[in-house]
């Protein structure tokens, strides 16, 4: 079989390479990290997840959900991405959401383990010859961008824009505000945080991300920036990429701050605000427990009720059951009656089908 070449291994193109070798080809995997790094990843471990940490639901009603089926019915052992985020799964509803470094961890295991996959840790500047795939993503470097380019004939390329989801520390979260629930009512178990907001807050919350402080001087992006440096709504606003090298006021966009864009606000007045906030999660709390509760209570009921009607059932087939009895002894005297009765007709006499003695003749 042909050798196959693969430049990245992220998500796709480690599954790439498992398959490939699955089937018999040696591979190389190329992975440019930790060489050279990229603005969103952190470490060197192949299908490192750098954005949100789900897989999005496994029902197959939907195309999610129809897709890993497809995946598992792949005919040389089924994914190697699905095996892994099982293994490293964690609690989040309907969804096969992981720990991202477990899953990490994984993946780069079984790639580096396998017999028929080599893996390079260096840069593809060039698109390789012979039978390849390149599965580089929207982190593609600037030299293998250019190479790709030319290969098109298209100077301009395309773009890539995604919202990354952002990672926080739970230490830093108010438990007093936030609560814990399903997501979309589906799922027994609260695996998710909800911030409750009334419609005032969320239009100031809104206002404040909009109206914030200033950021800080931009410039045009370089290559080997921190992405974390990147001002994305100036971005989007102009399509220019520009990054905040400098902790200075004047740029040309603004960031999303958390400061009150109408004046500096007391401490007093933050904490009663806060206090509000507070307040209301409570209550909505209470609502939701309340509700369970009703529900609990509801089908505490429904099972009384249904077995009211089973015990009357059985009671029911009970009676009958006695009645049957006790009309057993009845009928069979009945017929020990009768017997006695032919028994007992005169010589002159004869019974009928009946049963009843006739006069002979």
């Amino acid at each position: 079989m042909a050798d196959v070449t693969v430049v990245g291994g992220g998500l796709s193109g480690s599954e790439a390479a498992y398959q490939l070798a699955e089937r018999g080809h040696k591979v190389t995997l190329y992975e440019m990290r930790p060489v050279k790094g990229t603005p969103a990843h952190q470490t060197d471990r192949l299908g490192e997840i750098v954005c949100s940490n789900t897989f999005k639901s496994e029902d197959p009603q939907n195309a999610h959900g129809l897709l890993k089926l497809e995946m598992d019915a792949l005919g040389a052992g089924g994914s190697l991405l699905l095996a892994c985020a099982r293994e490293s799964r964690i609690p989040g509803g309907t969804a096969l959401t992981v720990d991202r470094i477990e899953f990490a961890e994984r993946m780069t295991a079984a790639i580096e383990a396998h017999p028929r996959i080599r893996v390079v840790r260096e840069e593809s500047t060039e698109l390789p010859a012979g039978p390849a795939i390149v599965a580089t993503g929207p982190l593609t470097s600037d030299a293998l961008s250019k190479s790709i380019r030319r290969a098109l004939g298209d100077d301009e390329g395309l773009s890539f824009f995604d919202a990354i989801a952002p990672v926080v520390s739970d230490e830093s979260l108010d438990h007093d505000v936030l609560f814990a629930a399903n997501r979309w009512g589906k799922g027994d178990t609260a695996d998710y945080l909800n911030a409750p907001m009334t419609k005032e807050q969320y239009e100031t919350f809104v206002e404040a991300l909009r109206t914030g402080e200033e950021y800080f001087t931009m410039r045009s992006y370089q290559e080997g920036d921190d992405l974390r440096r990147i001002h994305w709504p100036s971005v989007a606003r102009t399509g220019v990429c520009v990054t905040a090298p400098q902790a200075r006021a004047g740029g040309p966009g603004r960031a999303a701050g958390a400061d009150n864009a109408r004046g500096a606000d007391t401490a007093a007045a933050a904490a009663a605000r806060q206090q509000v906030v507070r307040q209301q999660a409570l209550q909505q709390r209470q609502a939701v427990a309340a509700a369970r509760q009703r529900a609990a209570r509801q089908r505490v009921l429904q099972q009384q009720q249904v077995s009211g009607v089973a015990r009357q059932a059985q009671l029911a087939r009970n009676d009958g059951l006695q009645k049957q009895q006790a009309a057993g002894p009845r009928a069979r005297q009945k017929v020990l009656q009768a017997q006695a009765a032919r028994q007992q007709c005169p010589p002159d006499y004869a019974r009928n089908v009946q049963g009843i003695c006739k006069p002979r003749g």
